[in-house]
């Protein structure tokens, strides 16, 4: 008879070694699942931030080619550009020449989200080429 009782408790405790291995093993699996998620989530909130960025700043160069072409350019003067489906931008120009002040402001929509940057440029001299006194990330 303890023979029999012996091989039961044997069972026991493998029984009882496997709840607890399988408790763990899915205890990490769930962590893991969830870290990753929040990654991809983050990852995607930097590569929206990057792209309305690179769309302020291309409403900059935008701006920068317009007092080019008119080095006395009358303002206020705006304008905008949807440069795809997902990403535009808008830029404002103020001041005189030689020191114009420009706000440009990109902007990308990535499902529900909009991600927004918006640059601030001044000019120190338009002719006989632009110098750029200051270029900065503003929130």
């Amino acid at each position: 008879m303890s023979k029999l009782n012996n091989s039961n408790n044997e069972g026991f405790v493998v029984l009882i070694t496997v709840l607890i291995l399988g408790v763990v093993l899915t205890t990490i699996a769930i962590f893991l699942l969830l870290t990753g998620s929040n990654a991809s989530i983050s990852a995607q909130s930097v590569d929206g931030g990057v792209e309305a960025k690179s769309a302020a700043t291309g409403c900059a160069e935008l701006a920068l080619l317009a007092i080019q072409a008119n080095p006395s350019l009358a303002t206020p003067s705006s304008g905008s550009s949807t440069l795809s489906s997902s990403e535009n931008c808008t830029y404002n120009i103020s001041g005189s020449t030689p020191k114009y002040t420009i706000l440009a402001v990109g902007n990308f929509t990535q499902g529900t989200n909009t991600y927004i940057h918006n640059l601030d440029i001044i000019t120190s001299q338009v002719s006989p080429s632009i110098i750029i006194s200051s270029w900065q990330d503003t929130p």
